[in-house]
Formats: structure tokens, sequence, C-alpha cells
């Protein structure tokens, strides 16, 4: 009964290093931050142009990056109402707090 014991322990040591090596290889960026920082770039400047043009990796980041969770999907009604990401809820903030000239100016109405 011992040596079952120590076969199980021995065996759960190899997997942990073999799932320590994967942790390390995993942990490698797989983009280079200039990278990262010309397609926030792109996406910013036409979010479309990258939806329609990019590969599927890219539109899949494209939805992560729009939608707080995955779309739900009903087979009746279709596509449910989606979360915006926190990106939009602060640029919402900050629009809505703006104060600007009303569009009839500031000198008085004439009639």
């Amino acid at each position: 009964m011992i040596t079952a014991y120590e076969k199980k322990i021995e065996k759960l040591e190899t997997d942990k290093m073999l799932l320590a090596d994967k942790m390390s290889q995993n942990a490698q960026p797989k983009h280079t931050l200039d990278e990262i920082f010309e397609l926030s770039m792109q996406f910013i400047a036409s979010p479309w142009n990258i939806w329609i043009n990019g590969n599927l990796t890219l539109k899949k980041t494209v939805l992560r990056i729009v939608f707080k969770a995955p779309l739900a999907y009903d087979k009746e009604s279709g596509f449910r109402t989606p979360q915006p990401s926190v990106i939009f809820d602060f640029l919402e903030n900050i629009t809505s707090k703006c104060e600007v000239v009303p569009p009839h100016g500031l000198e008085p109405r004439t009639y």
C-alpha cells in the first residue's frame, strides 16, 4: 500500500513539473507592446476597418474590447441586447458632462 502512495506522489510531482513548464511557456506575451499599441490606435481610428479587413483573431479581439460579456443569442428572438464595455461607459461620462455653448449661441434671441 505504501508503494502505491509513493507511485501516486511521483506521478503527481511529474504532473506538477509539466504544468509548471507549460505555465512558464504561456507566460510569454504573444505580441510586443508596439504591436498592441499600433492595433489599439487602428481600432480607435476605425474599428469598422479592423472588423471588415481583420482575420478571425482580430474580430474576436474587437468583440472582447467592445462588449463586457459574450453576445447572447436566443433562437426565437435573435441576439440579446449586449452590454457595452467599460470603455464606452467612461466615454459616455466624459461627453455627457461636457459643458458646451448651447446651439442658439450666447447672444439673446431676437424674434
